[in-house]
């Protein structure tokens, strides 16, 4: 249902994603056959891969490609409405630790409090 969920999102209006990343994990062979089954028509590509966040990240920025990786700078980005702004240009050289450290931890998740 979960997988079912993503993709009527991703058919139903543009994004303006060129391409989607998805990690079903244990569920690669669903995810696979509802993609091949026809009954979606997404308005993006949609890539099914094994990899983690960091990873894809990582890999994607060091090929020039905008990773659009958000994560909040600090408190005082966030309530200027500068939220994770390394997303717009953190590829190449500009993938830049506070992408790394929003990848490998969970300081994210106490975010709630800051503004």
């Amino acid at each position: 249902v979960y997988h079912e969920a993503i993709f009527e999102v991703l058919c139903e209006h543009d994004y303006g994603f060129d391409t989607f990343f998805l990690n079903p994990a244990a569920a690669t062979p669903v995810a696979r056959n509802l993609m091949e089954s026809g009954n979606y028509i997404f308005k993006c590509t949609v890539r099914l891969h094994s990899k983690d966040g960091k990873a894809l990240a990582s890999e994607l920025a060091s090929r020039g490609f905008r990773t659009s990786f958000l994560n909040p700078s600090d408190c005082i980005a966030v309530m200027q409405g500068c939220i994770g702004y390394w997303w717009a240009c953190g590829m190449g050289e500009r993938y830049a630790g506070e992408e790394d450290f929003a990848a490998t931890s969970t300081a994210l998740l106490a975010r709630s409090g800051i503004c």
